[in-house]
């Protein structure tokens, strides 16, 4: 029988935003497996902020070039992906950045030139932006949200006036090398021991990152294990294939062809849910619970699937 008792994780270091830690012993195989597992979710699965749209004065596409702007529109937005932003509200928040540079010198336009704001923290405020030209001026807005992981820009933003939709790089953590050693418990050195080093942005720390994969990986195991021993006839809720199986295609109310907002687009594809028929007869509370979303997502999930003849348990 497999045995964890002996198993730790150890802190050996952490400063700012890069930290190493030690997990084991493990019995053998596992090293890798709980490895990988951590990774992919601490890369992939952890909430952070991010510029997804910017709209500057005098620029009508990403090609442009301002008079006085060092970089182009291109290397502008390039440079935005990554300002390390903690972000507090659901909903898509607004900054601005009004920068003009001294007759005499140019001048590095840095994060802590953005408008502060209570709902937005921006991590990196030395971080530089571009660079004026003497006496050069450049006036912008920011549209920061939160997410979870990687979002391609969004081309419905092209539709209002003068904006330019930017690749949404949610993930606080920037990287994560794993090394599985042998480790030695008594007389046997068969044990695998995982090595990890972890950074981040500094929105989380390496700690916390990977405190929150954890979490993440036994909140999913934990609910497998609830599935699996229930009925496992393929009807569980976790089991949506089925479901869309049993639908049939006109029924269908699929993800893509319908008109949502970014946050609830963004949180139903996070979620791997395509097909709205899944989460028919669910509560306000269950809906609440999938990723990345908000009360005001709720409210317009529940509109559009009462519109599509779907039923929410009050």
């Amino acid at each position: 029988m497999l045995n964890f008792d002996k198993c730790t994780i150890k802190k050996v270091s952490e400063d700012m935003n890069v930290g190493s830690f030690r997990v084991g012993p493990l019995p053998r195989g596992y090293g890798y497996t709980v490895a990988n597992a951590l990774r992919r979710v601490m890369l992939s699965s952890l909430s952070g902020g991010a510029v997804t749209g910017i709209r500057i004065l005098g620029v009508e596409h990403e090609y442009s070039t301002l008079p006085g702007v060092q970089d182009d529109m291109l290397a502008i937005i390039i440079k935005l992906k990554g300002l390390a932003v903690r972000a507090f509200n659901d909903e898509p928040i607004i900054l601005k950045l009004e920068v003009t540079a001294d007759k005499t010198a140019a001048r590095d336009i840095t994060a802590a030139d953005i408008e502060p704001s209570a709902d937005v923290e921006i991590v990196n405020p030395e971080y530089v932006i571009t660079t004026l030209d003497k006496g050069a001026s450049f006036s912008a807005e920011l549209v920061i949200e939160k997410g979870v992981g990687f979002m391609v820009a969004d081309s419905e933003k092209r539709g209002e006036i003068n904006m330019l939709p930017v690749d949404g790089a949610f993930s606080p953590v920037i990287n994560v090398e794993v090394k599985v050693t042998n480790a030695r418990v008594g007389q046997r050195t068969d044990f695998d021991q995982i090595e990890m080093n972890i950074k981040t942005n500094g929105v989380v720390a390496p700690a916390e990152a990977l405190t929150s994969s954890l979490t993440i990986l036994s909140d999913v195991y934990s609910k497998l294990v609830t599935l699996s021993q229930g009925d496992m006839s393929g009807e569980s809720e976790l089991s949506t294939a089925p479901a869309a199986q049993a639908t049939s295609e006109d029924n269908n109310v699929f993800v893509k062809n319908l008109k949502l907002s970014t946050r609830l687009k963004n949180a139903l594809t996070n979620s791997a849910i395509v097909d709205l028929n899944v989460l028919d007869s669910k509560s306000r509370e269950q809906l609440l619970e999938i990723r990345g979303m908000g009360e005001k997502s709720v409210d317009e999930l529940i509109n559009i699937m009462k519109s599509n003849g779907l039923v929410v348990l009050e």
